[in-house]
Order: structure tokens, then C-alpha cells, then sequence
């Protein structure tokens, strides 16, 4: 068996070539804040890294610069970044009730109280919710798009996730409303509650269409910077995030934001335009801000359940945000990609150790995408990113690679179990450069289902082809593809490698070389 191994020399002058490019791109564009548009049987898998080293606060102040070589959480000298430590009480603890808030479900506004509870802490000190219902009917005074505004050095804690629920009653369909806004802040753990709405309406059915009944505010918890600041050192923990419009947790222009144990679920519309995704995480559209304090990195999703059918994405990368990680999280039944890397320059980010079961449309995980509107269309994700050590059981597709998207390495992967019709294993069309290797691909016995599929990409037939072309580059090595209805199919590409894989035992065809790989 032959091991194929990009050097970290040539993705770094790809990812420089790449942010080069767009940078130059977006000068004749005026910037904007835009919106983004198991079953079967499993062997058992490497045990996932244990998590990463936690740093204080105070020792994490300087801006520290990623790695542009290695993929995740990986410092420009090489080192792995720690993990920021949850900001801890060292004040005093502030009950939200003393302020006025009543956890008795009788439709007293409660924004006013616990808003008053923020203000009045000092850093280091936290305001506790019981548990109860406090329903979020009024605003705040300066803004009424957002009912609770979080302060630095100020956690947000709940009794329990389950016992906590902030109701809100933001119901305007389409405008930037908010339940919690977090901007330009640091030193934050917003823990053990829940983030819901008043929302009555009828779920979505239908994913390629706006749910004419969609409520509940477009955002549960927004963090973004402010003045270009971004916000940093947040940690959202044992938090659930359900009835909104667009996205439960969206991270924006910010770094270090850790998102853990929390559970999102029943968005109220899945249709296009960036509806029903549970965690974004995003820069600024063609804009690289690498070096700067308001830059997309270095944010971490974890140990979080992700569950449908009301879930468009589970977790999304876009707009150039880069050195991300998302592990050890369970994605059931979304109605597309369960991760969708957005094609929007996204790159270095390490997808790992994740369990994804029953997508029917769609892949578990995704990178490159199709449509957008221009200069802010989808197209290509960005050099560099890791896929590996995820099990994707019972869906269409495992992990597909389009419009272009370069030097993606999909490694160590366990894809079983899918009975949906014409699905695959790991798809790669315009992916020039991607790695495959040492993937094991079985048990897939729908009709029509290929363990590994090198396919023409028509690229984004809305916008002239953008990221039309074939596979160029690829390697495939290492693979177990075996008891599936079809083996390994290459219907186009060139400098094609193929070699020491175990292709055995499948229904029909075991290996398909219709250009005749080299």
C-alpha cells in the first residue's frame, strides 16, 4: 500500500494563493454583514483525542495567529491551541428573581428583570435563573430586535437545561431579531437553560421551499464583534436552542467560542436563504480578516446533539472561517449535509469523530455548495480541511467534495447502512487534489449505491458553471470498500491514483475505471 501525502508547504501556498485571490476580488465589492444565504454494523473506531488544554482568560488576552499548514486548532508556530477554561465566579451570584424575574409561567414579561440582573453585575460575577418559565415579550430599550444583551466577565447560568426555558415572543418573519446578543464581549459561560420562543405554527415539510408558517426570532444566541472586535473567551455549555427561524448559535466574526453539550432542535423553516442551520460559523463574505481581531477562528463544537427532521445543517462553515473544529458530535435525521462546509473559502477547519446517521437528501458532511447570489455565491470551500474519524450510518451519501474545493484529506471514515437509492460513500467531482484513504465503506446495499464515486461536476448551472470541471489529482488508498452494492467508480478524472485498497465482495460491480486511472 502506497500512502499519498500532500506536503504542508504546497496547502500553505495554496491557502495564500486563495485568500490572495479573493481579497483582490472583494475590492470592487462594497463590504457587507450579510445573512448566510444508525443503523448497520459499526466496528470499533480509534477512541477520539482527549480535549485539548485549557488556558485562562487573562494568559489568553494577546491575539494569537493560526496555523496556515495544519488543519484545526493549530497555532502559526506549530503548537496546538489551548482551550479557553470557562470563565469562572470569582464575584458574586445575582438571583434574576431578586431583580424581578418570575420563573412562574403566568406571562409577566421577565426581559426587563434579568436585563437589570446584567447590568448590575460586576465581572466575575453570574446571574442565576431557577427554573421556570421567563417568557421575553418586551425588547431592549436600544434595540428592538434582541431581548437579552450579555456584558463581559458576566455568565448567564440556569438551574438546569431542561428546568430554564427563555421564551421569547420576537415573531417577525425575515428581520435580524435575536434572543441573546452577545457583541464584542469576552468572558463569558451561558450554561444549563433553554433558548425557545412562542412559536405555534406548523413545521416545515419542505425543504425547497420558506415555511409559510416560520416564527420565532431568526437567531437564539448571536455573537459577533463590534468596532471589529470580536467577541472571545465564550463558552456556551448543557444550552437548547429550538422554535427560531435561521440559526441557533451564530458566531460570527469572533474567535474562540466554544459551543458543548448543548441540543438543537425544531427550527421552525428549512427552506433556502440560511434557514434551519443549528451552528454557524462565519467571517466576512470574500474577505479575509487573517491577523486580525474580528477573524473566524479557532472556534470549537462539540459533544452536542444535533437532531431532525426540523434541522436544515447542523453545524456550517463559511465566509473564510478557517482553524475550526467540530468532534465528538451526534447529527440525526437533518434534512440536508448534517456539516456543510459552504463553499464560501473555508479551509483548515478538522471535522472529527463525529456519529451522523438517516440523511435521505444530502451527505453527512459536505464541502463546496452550489448557489448564492453574486459577489456573495456559494462555490468552492477552501483548501486543507480534515475529514476524518466520523461514522456516517444510514444516510444517502457519506461525504461529497464539489465546485472545486482543493486538497481535502478524507481519512479514517466508517460509512455503513444506507438503503436510499443511488447514494455513495465518498463522492468526489471537482475536488482536485483530495486524499482518501484508509476509509472503510460497507454494508451499503441500496440499489444503485457506490462505495467511492469520481464524477464530472457541472459546477453551479444558475451561475455559468462556476465550479464546473473533473476530478484531477485525487488518490485513493488504503480503503476498505467491501458488501455494498457496487465497489469503486471512476467515471471521470485525471492523475488518478488508485492503490492498495481492499475492494472486495460487492454485489455487483467491485471496480469501475472508465478513463482508465494512472
Amino acid at each position: 500500500m502506497i500512502k499519498s501525502v500532500r506536503s504542508s508547504a504546497i496547502i500553505a501556498a495554496v491557502a495564500a494563493l486563495f485568500l490572495i485571490t479573493l481579497t483582490t476580488v472583494i475590492i470592487a465589492v462594497q463590504r457587507q454583514h450579510a445573512e448566510p444565504a444508525a443503523e448497520g454494523i459499526t466496528p470499533a473506531m480509534p477512541a477520539a483525542p482527549a480535549p485539548a488544554p485549557t488556558t485562562s482568560p487573562s494568559q489568553a488576552s494577546a491575539l494569537v495567529l493560526a496555523s496556515s499548514e495544519k488543519p484545526g486548532l493549530y497555532r502559526a508556530d506549530g503548537t496546538e491551541h489551548p482551550l479557553h477554561a470557562d470563565h469562572p465566579v470569582t464575584g458574586k451570584t445575582l438571583l434574576a428573581a431578586d431583580f424581578g424575574a418570575d420563573p412562574a409561567d403566568n406571562g409577566t414579561d421577565d426581559t426587563e428583570a434579568i436585563n437589570a440582573a446584567i447590568k448590575a453585575a460586576q465581572s466575575g460575577d453570574e446571574v442565576l435563573l431557577s427554573n421556570g418559565v421567563y417568557n421575553l415579550i418586551r425588547t431592549l430599550p436600544a434595540d428592538k430586535t434582541a431581548n437579552i444583551e450579555l456584558k463581559s466577565g458576566v455568565n448567564l447560568r440556569g438551574e438546569s437545561q431542561d428546568g430554564v426555558i427563555l421564551r421569547s415572543y420576537l415573531d417577525q418573519p425575515d428581520s435580524n431579531t435575536r434572543v441573546i446578543k452577545a457583541l464584542g464581549v469576552d468572558s463569558i459561560l451561558i450554561s444549563h437553560l433553554t433558548v425557545s420562543s412562542d412559536f405555534k405554527g406548523k413545521y416545515p415539510t419542505d425543504r425547497t421551499a420558506n415555511n409559510p408558517d416560520r416564527g420565532g426570532p431568526l437567531v437564539g444566541i448571536y455573537i459577533e464583534d463590534a468596532s471589529s472586535r470580536g467577541s472571545r473567551q465564550i463558552t456556551i455549555d448543557h444550552v437548547t436552542v429550538e422554535k427560531y427561524q435561521r440559526m441557533g448559535v451564530r458566531i460570527s466574526r469572533s474567535h474562540d467560542v466554544i459551543v458543548r453539550n448543548s441540543l438543537f432542535r425544531d427550527a421552525t423553516d428549512l427552506g433556502g436563504g440560511g434557514a434551519g442551520y443549528g451552528v454557524v460559523m462565519q467571517g466576512i463574505p470574500k474577505v479575509s480578516r487573517s491577523g486580525f481581531e474580528n477573524d473566524s477562528y479557532f472556534n470549537v463544537v462539540e459533544n452536542s446533539r444535533f437532531k431532525g427532521p426540523y434541522i436544515r445543517h447542523g453545524v456550517l462553515i463559511q465566509y473564510l472561517s478557517h482553524n475550526n473544529a467540530v468532534r465528538n458530535n451526534t447529527f440525526q435525521s437533518t434534512a440536508l449535509d448534517s456539516i456543510d462546509l459552504h463553499g464560501e473559502g473555508e479551509y483548515l477547519n478538522e471535522i472529527h469523530h463525529n456519529a451522523i446517521s438517516g440523511v435521505i437528501t444530502g451527505a453527512g458532511i459536505g464541502l463546496g455548495n452550489t448557489g448564492g447570489t453574486p459577489p456573495n455565491n456559494h462555490s468552492a470551500s477552501g483548501p486543507g480541511n480534515f475529514i476524518h474519524h466520523n461514522t456516517i450510518a444510514g444516510s444517502r451519501s457519506g461525504i461529497t467534495v464539489s465546485m472545486g474545493s482543493p486538497d481535502t484529506i478524507i481519512e479514517n471514515n466508517m460509512i455503513t447502512g444506507s438503503a436510499v437509492k443511488n447514494g455513495t460513500g465518498v463522492t468526489v467531482m471537482n475536488g482536485p487534489g483530495t486524499i482518501v484513504r484508509n476509509n472503510t465503506i460497507r454494508d451499503n446495499i441500496a440499489d444503485g449505491f457506490w462505495g467511492i464515486a469520481l464524477l464530472s461536476d457541472p459546477g453551479d448551472k444558475s451561475n455559468n458553471g462556476l465550479g464546473a470541471g473533473i476530478p484531477d489529482g485525487v488518490r485513493i488508498t488504503g480503503n476498505i470498500v467491501t458488501h455494498n452494492t457496487n465497489g469503486v467508480k471512476i467515471a471521470q478524472g485525471t492523475n488518478i491514483l488508485v492503490q492498495g485498497n481492499d475492494i472486495r465482495d460487492n454485489v455487483r460491480d467491485n471496480f469501475v475505471d472508465q478513463p482508465a486511472a494512472k
